[in-house]
């Protein structure tokens, strides 16, 4: 099932059925794109129509964040990109698949490769940092070759809202062989243990975005978007489409 908030299709898909659909990707035939929306994504998508079609086309349209669920009262099932990029080296570990790691901040990639390597025995994983990332996503061809020669079956591309989309696009199309991309924002800040994760009560009931304020308070203004003006943007849009 599927939902749409503000021009943006998100998949309403359970636990189950996420790992059915990764598993279906891994042992495809071609690359596919996973992205998470969130209420900041999708504040920005409904301003920038290129970004929107990005997140449209991919294959997996994941919904991150409670703000989603409050506007949109139908969707039961929401996905962050932590859990996700969890399920996706579980998978890898089972299944023999490479994991790359690209970008993160402060090292950020390479203690969380190490991190998924004590909790997934077997896996292989790789952390890269790419450099300076242009504002288009595109990385250079040399880097692209080091990425490709890396035989990733899956790359988890942390680069930031709308740059690591663009460049999933791109790499997509230059490394074929590779078989799911998903941006994962922030996810190896958590994974590495450099932010600490909230506690599971405050996940299962949605105040996850208050505690990394808590933990980081230079989020509050980005939270400010997610928790005032996206509910207030979706209310506007339904009265005006009346």
């Amino acid at each position: 099932m599927t939902h749409e908030i503000l021009g943006v299709i998100v998949d309403d898909v359970t636990d189950q059925e996420l790992e059915e659909r990764l598993l279906a990707f891994l042992h495809s035939d071609r690359p596919h794109r996973i992205v998470t929306p969130n209420p900041e994504m999708v504040l920005l998508a409904r301003k920038d129509p290129a970004f929107r079609e990005q997140l449209n086309l991919s294959d997996l349209r994941l919904p991150d964040g409670i703000g989603l669920q409050v506007v949109t009262r139908r969707l039961r099932h929401r996905h962050t990109g932590v859990d996700t990029l969890e399920m996706i080296a579980r998978l890898c570990a089972e299944q023999g698949k490479q994991l790359v790691l690209l970008g993160g901040e402060f090292g950020e990639g390479e203690v969380a490769a190490e991190q998924l390597k004590k909790r997934y025995q077997g896996i292989r994983v790789v952390a890269m940092d790419p450099g300076k990332i242009s504002a288009d996503g595109s990385l250079s061809p040399e880097v692209r070759q080091v990425i490709s020669d890396l035989h990733p079956d899956v790359i988890a591309v942390a680069f930031g809202q709308k740059k690591q989309e663009a460049a999933m696009a791109l790499l997509a199309e230059a490394i074929p062989h590779v078989r799911i991309l998903i941006g994962v924002g922030g996810a190896f800040n958590m994974i590495s243990g450099r932010l600490r994760r909230a506690p599971s009560w405050m996940r299962r009931v949605g105040l996850e975005w208050l505690w990394r304020v808590l933990i980081e308070p230079s989020r509050f203004p980005r939270t400010m978007r997610a928790t005032v003006v996206f509910p207030l943007t979706v209310f506007w849009a339904k009265v005006v489409s009346r």
